[in-house]
């Protein structure tokens, strides 16, 4: 999939698609995610007083232990420990007092005094803002936690700052770490030290000359107890955004392989990128509106379907559960392989929304057909949308999940995109064994014993897919045409998912 600015000819007949132009948004820059939970929590509140009460973020520690090296689990007995969770109104106070704290972190660092000087004028020139702009780009944190409620206001508090922020984990390759800190040279790395995540990044060579913070300078369940009972300590302070005047900001970079290069390149997401795919799903016309119960958050957060699984349902007022594992169990990925676990997690906390691969979702299937356990296919009852991106999505799969769940009322939703393009930009939708039946589609449509596939759908709004080639395959730098319906060719997208000056990879500094 490739990007592009100019959005070509609609011509009957081409493979042009285009989703819906929603005039009332700012596509330029789009609100921003900074005051999201802000407003959202001033909104709802304007509707249901009760709102600010309403839970927001569910933590969920699950004890898990791999029996061997085949990573065959076992569940602990009282593995599944009460629940903690937070409201929205606290979450808020949490993000604000976090925000606060990690801006007094920085505020002696080179680049803060850098932007003290910039900003040190009533009247920005253009130059200035341009100028602004760029340090802000190049302002990366590092944060590196595991799943956890700390996380979340973390981010959220990096989102109010203007911080674009890079998530690692102890998955993430030493190498890629020490050329992050080295080309990169981010401003602060805020680590969970007594973390499996925090120790393998501090055992990189070259964490030793950053600037470190841990997260508990910044969040613990303390500050919720104290936040409870009306403490001084728990009182959030006022913090303005550090890049206040940064429309489009960069909010989240992600470091991806790709196609093109042996070398991973950070993604710099904008705020009108993120914000477009949210505001998407947030949307009336939306397959995932209407949704009111919670959603499970199994995604490992170096994919950008992380972020659309975490705050399309936090930032749309919806919960979410965080199952987390202490440290020496098995990671929340790992332990979510087993159907059964993910079975009593959806019963027992009413889960409405999963997000899941189609290599990870094939393996729940086979569990749960093999099992033939009324009871265990039951526990799914609760479970509206089931959300599958990532891999093509084999039409056997998709009929397997409406044959298994044949009882329930779940809707398919197959999300196509890239981490450039802010995660999904088409959606295929199937509310039923016999919409799968009928979206079939061949490569070629006169063969009829030709191999199935389903589509990926339409566009959402404000972004146009095409299909594009070149008139010669030698010529790189020729003439790109659109290409009649049900040929082949190159994706291209542009639109509100695509960053305005083109910039789709972050500068190194070095």
């Amino acid at each position: 999939m490739k990007t592009c600015e100019e959005a070509s000819s609609s011509d009957d007949g081409l493979s042009v698609l285009t989703g819906i132009l929603e005039e009332p948004t700012d596509v330029n820059c789009g609100p921003l995610l900074c005051k999201r939970l802000s407003e959202l929590l001033h909104l709802r509140q304007a509707e249901d007083p009760a709102f600010a009460n309403s839970t927001a973020v569910i933590e969920q520690t699950v004890r898990v232990e791999a029996l061997n090296a085949s990573q065959a689990t076992k569940h602990v007995e009282g593995g599944i420990e009460e629940p903690q969770s937070v409201t929205f109104g606290e979450l808020n106070a949490l993000v604000d007092a976090a925000a606060a704290r990690l801006q007094t972190q920085l505020s002696n660092l080179p680049f803060s005094r850098e932007l003290a000087k910039l900003t040190d004028c009533a009247d920005l020139s253009g130059e200035r803002r341009a100028q602004i702009e760029r340090l802000q780009e190049r302002s990366l944190v590092i944060v590196c936690m595991p799943t956890s409620l700390g996380r979340v206001v973390i981010q959220l508090a990096c989102m109010k700052l203007h911080l674009a922020y890079t998530p690692v984990d102890h998955h993430f390759p030493q190498k890629q770490i020490s050329r992050i800190l080295h080309e990169f040279a981010p401003v602060a790395c805020i680590v969970e030290e007594d973390s499996e995540d925090g120790g393998s990044f501090l055992s990189n060579q070259g964490t030793e000359t950053v600037n470190l913070i841990s997260s508990s300078a910044l969040f613990t369940w303390e500050y919720v107890n104290q936040l409870r009972n009306a403490s001084k300590c728990g009182v959030p302070q006022c913090c303005r955004a550090l890049f206040a005047t940064v429309t489009d900001p960069v909010i989240l970079v992600l470091f991806t392989s790709g196609s093109t290069s042996p070398t991973p390149k950070g993604v710099a997401l904008r705020n009108r990128q993120l914000m477009n795919r949210l505001a998407w799903q947030w949307s009336p016309a939306s397959p995932l509106s209407g949704l009111t119960g919670p959603s499970l958050v199994k995604t490992s957060w170096l994919f950008v379907d992380a972020f659309t699984e975490v705050f399309g349902a936090l930032l749309a007022g919806r919960p979410i559960l965080l199952p987390i594992s202490p440290r020496g169990h098995l990671s929340t990925v790992q332990m979510l392989t087993d159907a059964s676990l993910l079975a009593s997690l959806v019963h027992r906390f009413a889960v409405v929304q999963l997000t899941v691969v189609p290599e990870q979702l094939k393996s729940w299937l086979v569990q749960i057909d093999a099992a033939a356990d009324c009871e265990l296919i039951g526990h799914f009852s609760s479970l509206e949308v089931l959300v599958v991106s990532g891999q093509l999505l084999p039409v056997h799969l998709a009929t397997d999940v409406f044959r298994i769940f044949a009882g329930g009322r779940i809707r398919l939703i197959n999300l196509y995109g890239s981490t450039e393009v802010a995660g999904d930009v088409t959606v295929a939708v199937f509310e039923s064994l016999e919409d799968v039946l009928g979206s079939r589609q061949t490569e070629n449509s006169a063969e009829v014993d030709g191999a199935f596939f389903l589509p990926v759908g339409l566009p959402i709004q404000n972004c146009e897919v095409y299909v594009l080639t070149r008139r010669s395959e030698e010529d790189e730098c020729g003439e790109l045409h659109v290409l009649p319906r049900g040929e082949t060719g190159e994706v291209y997208v542009s639109g509100a998912a695509v960053p305005t000056d083109g910039k789709i990879y972050a500068d190194s500094i070095k």
